[in-house]
């Protein structure tokens, strides 16, 4: 089982990249208007994904089969129907150099996010928050390297 506060952080990361469905549509345009919506439900469906999976996660470990069983199928809805048609009708895969750009852009932004969260948690005087974000903020660093290693690659490898 994985732990439970890398799970929204798998979502977010590897989905986009794991939905072979999700590839860029470039026969369908989408307006601006329409892009920044689809946008927003996107980062909803995920998120109640991965809600409902650590939902399902607790119901199981109560004994609660019957529970988790629905919270899963929830959440399977959340991530390999809704998100999915909505990746795609918002192009959100595209080439492996685009796709990895975009994500070191998302994890330069997580970087300063948990920065921020950690300074705001050490302020507060909250030192496991502040802990927990100092190790996201590693790990979103990390993270960044490796696509940015990979996009060097892709990008003297490229055709």
């Amino acid at each position: 089982m994985r732990a439970p506060f890398y799970l929204l952080s798998l979502v977010l990361l590897a989905s986009p990249f794991a939905i072979r469905e999700a590839t860029a549509n470039k026969t369908h345009q989408v307006s601006s208007r329409m892009r920044a919506q689809l946008r927003i439900a996107m980062r909803t469906e995920a998120f109640n994904y991965a809600k409902y999976s650590l939902y399902a996660q607790q119901a199981r470990r109560n004994g609660n089969n019957n529970l988790a069983d629905i919270f899963e199928k929830a959440a399977d809805t959340k991530r390999y129907e809704h998100f999915t048609v909505e990746a795609k009708l918002v192009g959100l895969v595209e080439t492996e150099s685009e796709n990895l750009k975009e994500a070191v852009q998302g994890e330069s932004r997580d970087e300063v996010m948990y920065f921020d969260l950690a300074k705001e948690a050490a302020g507060d005087g909250d030192a496991l928050a502040e802990r927990h974000f100092d190790e996201f903020r590693r790990k979103a660093a990390e993270q960044r390297d490796a696509f940015k290693a990979l996009l060097s690659g892709s990008e003297t490898n490229a055709p």
